[in-house]
This record gives structure tokens, C-alpha cells and sequence, in this order.
């Protein structure tokens, strides 16, 4: 019956609480008398132990620059001997008046007056006087010494273009014909044609190293092939006869 089911089977059953078992007692006594050794476990200490009370504060150990001077005097301009303060005064104290001093600075300052020297006038130096007055400054011998070779340089430069300008003149020359100059004329135009073809069939993007020298190499062609274009429209032309 026992294991029939049974809706009373739903209701949960209290938890019963095992007995608890006696108190644990040793049989041996709760005091043992033993000597105890000095440093037995961790060994004696070598230094003494640091007091909990002196540690590290912050900022402590970062420099400190002095206080100034003007800091020092304002500070023992209203502090005695002893670093205290003076007292602030009660309310019935007044300032002491009447104070007279017993010098008299009128009289003073007359026989400071009456006895003080005169202020002596420094005399002029006398320039004149000096020893190496009226000799030549020893700077301007390198002045010009520096201007003589400069002066002497540039005649040497004249010279030489001179010499230059006349030395084509010495040799022969002649008026090239007419027909040899129109023949060269007509060479260098065509000339000049091809190569400005060929340089406008380059690439916009010159962007490899034979592209950059082959442009830079037609500009110095054309630029050659003009000049000789722009002598020979001359009417006239002269040779150099070997």
C-alpha cells in the first residue's frame, strides 16, 4: 500500500534533524608546561624592529627650496628672539604720540653742508699726449695690402678677356655660301620636325627611369637644333677657315 500512489504523497514530509553527538573532549590537558625558546621558529632579529608610528609621510622626501630673504625678514620683522609673535594689543591700547627725536636735522644737514669737499673736476685727457698719437694704425697696412691684390686680380682678369676678344679676330674667317646655308637651314628644320615628333609621342606619365632620360635627352636635342636654326636664319654667316 505504501507504494501505491496516493496524492498524499505530494505533501512534502518535515525534515527530521539528525542527534547531535556529544561534545568533543580530549583526554589530554589543555596546559602543557614547556620552555619556550627566544627566536626559536624565525631565528633572533638582527635589527631592531621599526616603530609603526614612523613611517614614510607624503611628499616628505622631495626637495624643499629655502625661504627667500625678503621672506626671512618679513617674518623676524614681527617675531622675537624666541620665534613667537607679538601680542596683539587689548582694545584700550593706543599708539604712544609724542615722541620727539633729539637730533636736529636742519642743523645737521647745514654742517654736512659746510663741511663736505667740493667735488673735484675731472680735467680732460689730452689725446695729443698719447704716444702713438699721429702714427698710421696698424690694421690699415692690411687694408691695404688686401686692396692691392684685389686691384691686381681684376687687371689680370682684364687681361685674360682681353687677350680672349682678340685672339678670334687674329684668325681667318669667310662668309658661308648662300646655298650651303640653306641647306643646313632646311636639315635643322627637318630635324627639328622629327624630334618634336617623336617627343610628342612620349607618354604624359614619364614615370620609369628610360622614359625621364629619353625626354630630358630630346629637350637638349631641340634646344641645340633651335639655336643652330636661329644662327643660320642670319643672312650672313661666318665660317672659321682651318
Amino acid at each position: 500500500m505504501a507504494d501505491e500512489e496516493s496524492i498524499y504523497n505530494i505533501i512534502p514530509k518535515p525534515v527530521v534533524a539528525p542527534p547531535k553527538p556529544p561534545l568533543y573532549k580530549s583526554i589530554h590537558p589543555g596546559k602543557v608546561d614547556a620552555p619556550r625558546r627566544k627566536g626559536a621558529t624565525m631565528g633572533e632579529a638582527r635589527s631592531k624592529p621599526p616603530n609603526p608610528h614612523n613611517f614614510l609621510r607624503a611628499h616628505e622626501k622631495e626637495p624643499r627650496a629655502a625661504p627667500p630673504a625678503c621672506e626671512k625678514e618679513r617674518v623676524s620683522a614681527y617675531k622675537d628672539s624666541t620665534g613667537r609673535k607679538a601680542p596683539v594689543p587689548k582694545r584700550g591700547e593706543g599708539p604712544i604720540q609724542g615722541l620727539q627725536a633729539e637730533k636736529d636735522f636742519v642743523l645737521a644737514n647745514k654742517l654736512e653742508a659746510m663741511l663736505a669737499e667740493p667735488p673735484r673736476s675731472q680735467a680732460e685727457a689730452d689725446w695729443t699726449k698719447k704716444p702713438e698719437y699721429g702714427q698710421r694704425p696698424a690694421y690699415l697696412d692690411s687694408v691695404a695690402k688686401e686692396i692691392r691684390e684685389e686691384r691686381d686680380y681684376l687687371q689680370k682678369i682684364e687681361e685674360q678677356r682681353r687677350q680672349t676678344d682678340e685672339q678670334p679676330s687674329r684668325e681667318k674667317v669667310s662668309v658661308l655660301a648662300e646655298e650651303e646655308r640653306q641647306e643646313i637651314l632646311s636639315g635643322l628644320v627637318e630635324a627639328k620636325t622629327k624630334l618634336e615628333e617623336e617627343y610628342s609621342r612620349l607618354p604624359l606619365n614619364t614615370d620609369t627611369a628610360y622614359l625621364r632620360r629619353r625626354k630630358e635627352a630630346l629637350e637638349t636635342e631641340l634646344d641645340v637644333v633651335e639655336a643652330n636654326i636661329e644662327r643660320m636664319s642670319k643672312p650672313v654667316v661666318l665660317v672659321r677657315e682651318e
